[in-house]
């Protein structure tokens, strides 16, 4: 059995070693993948800088082809209107050159008309002359605007490859982005499983190690109650023996008996003096019978509450042997016995183990004087041996040391020593009860009422076979009552 738990430990722990393994593995990873995904992170902001760079490019861009384009909107405007003004110069011009026909078919005498015409003309030829030379100027500017334009196209245009290519080139970064969160997530949802998996062991461990400890503590006690029965069964064998011995011795005087009847009947056939003697033989039978009966021990095991009463002698991690089929004349002073109190008990229970301090026999029936090792005062009345459940026969030490009884027996002791110390201070005792005067009435009444709640929590203290219950219980005894 030692040998299977121990492979199963050794297996237990190679799979938690190999579990933490892996939990170290899957963290490495997520480190790495973090890193990773910062880095992308990076590269994304930097990617997003230079796009937003990009894009205020381009807008100063549109601004300036704006611009252009008003300018070039306002030369169209000055060509159309120079255009108009030209149109309007040359039907002068004409109108001029038409006139200027009429007179000289006038004769000499409009001669000076006609150079005063000529001059006119030749000032709106050279008018002409200028705008024209303006009109080819604008024409070079408008061209040289033109060339502007269509260089700021190809530049819009080839901003526009290069925001497309970024776009491009972000949506990737994305898409990577993505599927890395994907695999972050899914390392995650492993890393979840395996932990998971190891609360599950862990549990698992915890529980089978309970199991274990309820198995041992079992098989101590069975082999405490195995040692027992064996000696009751030696001692019974003994007994048996004795008995065997004198009912064979009996059988034997029965036997002459029988034969001494026989001779008897034969020889006076006296069957009244035979009755007699059978009779005889029957009553030191029963008398047999009844000394055979206290050599059969009936025992029971019991545990103790932590009420400190009989400490250090006895304690709640204790486990105490009582003998059932006892004598009233063998319990002694100073035997521990288990007892049903009565109305004048200070305490009240069914099964109170207290150590006998007097002895009392009145009318055939014995009675108790009971007092506990660590109590102030007696349990102040007489217990009848009706009332006996058993006396103290043998005790076990500390087989409950490892359980939450263990804590809770300390946490009382120290609430009660704690009342103890401070009315051997601050107060009077009067047997059992201590008083106080103020201020110290008040500091004693949280202590008092400490004790108290965890009385009351000693009361509903279960077997130690229900320690789940019992831990619980424990718990709320910490946040009711306090430590």
């Amino acid at each position: 059995m030692a040998t299977v738990d121990i492979l199963w430990k050794l297996s237990t722990d190679d799979k938690i070693a190999g579990l933490k393994s892996t939990q170290m593995q899957l963290q490495g990873e997520l480190t790495s993948t973090q890193t990773e995904l910062g880095s992308t992170q990076d590269d994304l902001s930097s990617t997003k800088m230079e796009l937003t760079s990009t894009k205020q490019e381009l807008e100063s861009t549109k601004n300036d082809l704006a611009s252009t384009r008003l300018n070039l909107s306002s030369t169209q405007e000055s060509l159309l209107a120079t255009r108009d003004d030209l149109f309007s110069t040359q039907t002068d011009l004409t109108a001029t050159k038409d006139q200027l026909e009429q007179v000289r078919d006038f004769g000499v005498g409009t001669s000076d008309r006609v150079d005063t015409n000529t001059t006119s003309l030749s000032r709106t030829q050279r008018d002409l002359t200028s705008t024209q030379q303006n009109l080819s100027t604008t024409r070079n500017s408008l061209e040289a605007t033109q060339d502007d334009l269509a260089s700021t196209k190809g530049d819009l245009s080839s901003t526009r490859s290069d925001l497309a290519s970024t776009r491009s080139s972000l949506t990737s970064t994305q898409g990577e982005l993505a599927s890395t969160r994907e695999a972050l997530s899914a390392t995650q949802e492993d890393l979840d499983s395996t932990k998971a998996s190891l609360a599950s062991t862990r549990t698992t461990l915890l529980s089978t190690s309970r199991g274990l400890s309820s198995v041992r503590a079992d098989l101590s006690q069975t082999d405490s109650s195995l040692a027992t029965v064996r000696a009751d069964l030696s001692q019974t064998n003994s007994s048996l023996a004795t008995v065997r011995a004198d009912l064979s011795q009996t059988n034997s005087s029965l036997a002459t008996v029988r034969a001494d009847l026989d001779e008897i009947q034969d020889t006076y056939g006296n069957i009244d003096m035979l009755n007699a003697e059978v009779s005889s033989l029957e009553a030191e039978i029963d008398e047999l019978e009844e000394k055979r009966k206290p050599l059969i021990l009936e025992t029971s095991w019991g545990w103790f509450s932590c009420t400190g009463s009989m400490e250090p002698k006895l304690t709640c991690l204790d486990e105490a042997i009582y003998l059932e089929n006892f004598r009233s004349e063998d319990i002694v002073v100073g035997a521990t016995i288990s007892f049903a109190t009565v109305a004048e008990c200070r305490i009240q229970g069914e099964r109170i183990s207290h150590r006998v301090k007097r002895i009392k026999e009145a009318n055939g029936v014995h009675y108790f004087w009971p007092r506990g090792d660590n109590s102030q005062a007696d349990d102040g009345c007489w217990i009848p041996e009706s009332n006996v459940n058993g006396y103290l026969v043998e005790l076990h030490k500390d087989v409950y040391a490892e359980t939450p009884t263990a804590e809770l027996r300390d946490i009382y002791n120290r609430v009660s020593d704690a009342v103890d110390d401070f009315c051997r201070r601050y107060g009077r005792r009067s047997g059992n009860v201590c008083s106080y005067y103020e201020p110290h009435f008040s500091r004693a009444t949280p202590l008092y009422n400490k004790l108290d709640c965890w009385r009351e929590i000693v009361d509903e203290w279960h077997h130690h076979s229900y320690e789940d219950l019992n831990r619980e219980l424990l718990e709320r005894g910490k946040r009711q009552c306090g430590v």
